[in-house]
């Protein structure tokens, strides 16, 4: 399976065709992706991917994606944007292009995406590409992203139907997500990473909805597939399986023959920082930025691993760059904040990180329990109880946000309620195997009944 091509002379471009006036019909940002993030779907199992809602009949869904995403042999679960995950009904594939539809059932009622004109796109449209990134350290779970993204060129014709270049390659686990117009409307699947040998500039690939449109009938159950072969799908099989060292070495000998391969150097970047080589980590994202610097995911990454380092401006800065390119991106407020009050005391500046990361994203109950942390160290303790009870509420099994909110209402003098909760978390501590918090649970349990 091969994810990342030489770039194609940009020839062949299908004649201008006029659109609506963008001022008459276009949406917000915010509005569309907010639209997106409802029928955008993870794909989860031996590879990942995303993917976008486009048909319900009944109990059941499709959902279109890339086909590299599901030809490694295996089971797949779609994960629906409320957290709900199920398991894949059926999987077909299109002979001819990258593109595979899987099917879920559901008595949920879910939203489907509205289908745009690809074929009215051109050199300088504007657009959007949405995914669901794999995590890494840093991203303890993958997190929806709305970048934007302009055309660069409408190809002809394309290996696997990619002719939509566009200027934002999307990072790994983003494969099959949407392609969307100002009006928030699906107007094809991105899906590769291209680069250009002679600039060293990277772009991004994607597949029209057209395509689909016209060559669904060719859909079939496949038969016979092997899991691929190539370095960077082994190297991601590898890290799934914790073979650090076995990925490096994948990855490694895939920049060999292409040094330009966004995926190899984002994934040996990952496989470093596990075995907790952050400098060649952040040699990795360096060269990755150097090739795209406008993905704001990139940027995180490699501020994650500045911090690792200790290296607090530098960390500082590349979250600073992360958000300027996605001002919705709610890890990068969170890993900010975690620096200004963690590492560098200031708190100030870590509450107004955490409170934005929280208006984005308000089911992250970790920013409520360090937000909480962030008030406990002022010592404004009601404060930092209702971030902590906020917390709980998301999430009743999160033992810090108990152990935590029994210390603060112990300097509140509401021993009870301190007891309650220090041993709710004693007990969650010692269900988790936790022995070093679960013995401190209990040291300040005897502290409270003295």
């Amino acid at each position: 399976m091969k994810r990342f091509f030489p770039l194609v002379p940009l020839i062949g471009i299908v004649a201008t065709i006029i659109l609506p006036s963008p001022s008459v019909l276009a949406l917000e940002q915010s509005e569309i992706s907010a639209k997106a993030k409802e029928f955008t779907v993870q794909i989860d199992g031996e590879e990942t991917g995303t993917g976008t809602i486009i048909q319900q009949n009944g109990n059941t869904y499709t959902v279109i994606t890339c086909w590299h995403v599901l030809d490694t042999p295996g089971n797949y679960q779609v994960i629906t944007p409320d957290g709900q995950k199920y398991q894949a009904t059926e999987i077909k594939n299109l002979p001819n292009a990258d593109l595979a539809v899987i099917k879920f059932t559901s008595n949920q009622a879910y939203s489907t995406a509205k289908l745009g004109n690809s074929p009215a796109i051109t050199p300088g449209t504007s657009a959007y590409v949405v995914g669901y990134p794999d995590p890494i350290p840093g991203i303890p779970e993958r997190a929806y992203t709305f970048l934007s993204a302009d055309v660069v060129s409408q190809l002809s014709q394309a290996e696997k139907g990619y002719t939509i270049i566009h200027d934002n390659p999307s990072t790994p686990g983003g494969s099959g997500g949407g392609i969307f117009d100002v009006n928030g409307s699906l107007i094809g699947i991105n899906g590769r990473v291209i680069s250009d040998a002679n600039t060293n500039t990277v772009y991004g690939a994607g597949i029209p909805l057209q395509f689909y449109l016209a060559t669904r009938n060719d859909l079939v159950v496949p038969t016979n597939v092997t899991p691929p072969q190539d370095f960077v799908s082994v190297g991601k099989r590898k890290i799934k399986a914790k073979d650090y060292r076995g990925a490096i070495n994948e990855f490694s000998q895939a920049l060999a023959s292409n040094p330009n391969d966004i995926d190899a150097l984002s994934g040996r970047a990952e496989a470093y920082y596990w075995v907790q080589d952050f400098t060649s980590a952040i040699q990795d994202f360096d060269t990755v930025l150097e090739r795209n610097p406008n993905n704001p995911t990139f940027f995180f990454y490699r501020g994650v691993a500045h911090g690792e380092l200790k290296e607090y401006e530098k960390a500082i800065a590349d979250y600073d760059q992360a958000i300027q390119l996605n001002p919705d991106f709610a890890a990068a407020y969170y890993n900010r904040g975690l620096v200004f009050g963690r590492d560098l005391g200031e708190y100030q500046k870590a509450l107004a990180d955490f409170t934005k990361s929280i208006e984005i994203a308000p089911e992250d109950t970790q920013a409520y329990v360090d937000r909480g942390s962030v008030y406990k160290s002022l010592e404004e303790w009601r404060a930092a109880i209702d971030n902590y009870s906020q917390a709980i509420q998301l999430n009743p099994q999160h033992a810090d946000a108990h152990y935590n909110r029994g210390l603060a209402y112990s300097q509140e003098n509401e021993p009870e309620k301190a007891l309650k909760d220090l041993q709710r978390a004693a007990t969650l501590f010692e269900a988790q195997e936790d022995t070093a918090n679960y013995q401190r649970a209990l040291d300040r349990i005897r502290e409270i009944q003295l």
